[in-house]
């Protein structure tokens, strides 16, 4: 958050700014994202505006759409869009951004080329693209790139889902707990989740149950989250090659059938 708040303040600046934030499933780009849009937004006073990519959905919106959805999200008239025409809109695009201080995030991106015409090339905008790849194809952009946390901070965050007495209780198990869900953010939340809504639970069941290798991604499901389903989409996403060696994974991304939606 640091380096995104540095960035902002660059952008605020004059000088527009793009950040691209990439790691895999369960890393917490779009929950930074969002953290984001709360922490940042008296520096964009003129919109902040966060769009679902769909990167990972077999037909994600193409940059025409895209563009087309932020200039109406920022107000500008059917006439102007009209007389401007299809053609038009990019130009549009680009001097709207240029005059207005907007944060604009693009969360869940499937390629360069889903958001290169996003970028803006003037105005004190920022522009955080999220994704499940480092989108290396884009030039003259900054990048955060997401993974695991330590395992002192997985545990810190468990125990701030479960409570302290349950944590100080067995600090193996939950150290155990986090290290089975990879240390990941996403199946740390699902993990104490669950611990939270089972009171009679002790952290060692839980520990005990994510050791089933074969039944780890069932058991992080809690609510509407589905860890499996955002592996799933991962998985459908890899050339063959990819696919095949996703058993070096710490949990198994072969898709289940009809998965749930993914969270986001």
């Amino acid at each position: 958050m640091t380096q995104l708040t540095a960035l902002a303040d660059r952008a605020a600046a004059g000088q527009p700014v793009a950040v691209a934030v990439s790691g895999p499933p369960g890393a917490g780009k779009t929950t930074l994202a969002l953290h984001t849009v709360r922490e940042l937004a008296d520096r964009f006073p003129d919109g902040q505006l966060m769009l679902d990519l769909r990167g990972t959905d077999d037909d994600p919106p193409g940059p025409a759409e895209l563009i087309l959805r932020v200039l109406k999200a920022l107000g500008v008239a059917d006439r102007d869009l009209a007389k401007a025409g299809p053609q038009g809109h990019p130009e549009l695009y680009r001097q709207v951004l240029a005059e207005r201080r907007c944060l604009l995030v693009l969360d869940n991106a499937r390629d360069e080329a889903q958001v290169r015409r996003l970028l803006p090339s003037a105005g004190a905008g920022l522009v955080v693209i999220t994704s499940r790849w480092m989108l290396t194809g884009l030039e003259s952009i900054h990048r955060v790139r997401l993974g695991e946390l330590s395992p002192a901070e997985a545990a810190t965050f468990l125990t701030t889902l479960v409570g302290q007495k349950r944590a100080d209780a067995d600090p193996v198990a939950l150290a155990e707990v986090a290290h089975r869900c990879a240390h990941l953010p996403l199946a740390l939340r699902v993990a104490g989740n669950w611990l939270a809504t089972r009171t009679g639970w002790t952290v060692r069941r839980l520990a005990d149950r994510l050791s089933l290798e074969e039944r780890r991604l069932d058991t992080l499901t809690a609510g509407d989250l589905h860890l499996s389903a955002a592996f799933d989409l991962s998985y459908r996403q890899l050339t063959p090659t990819a696919a095949a060696c996703s058993a070096c994974w710490p949990w198994s991304t072969a898709p289940t059938s009809a998965p749930p939606a993914p969270p986001s």
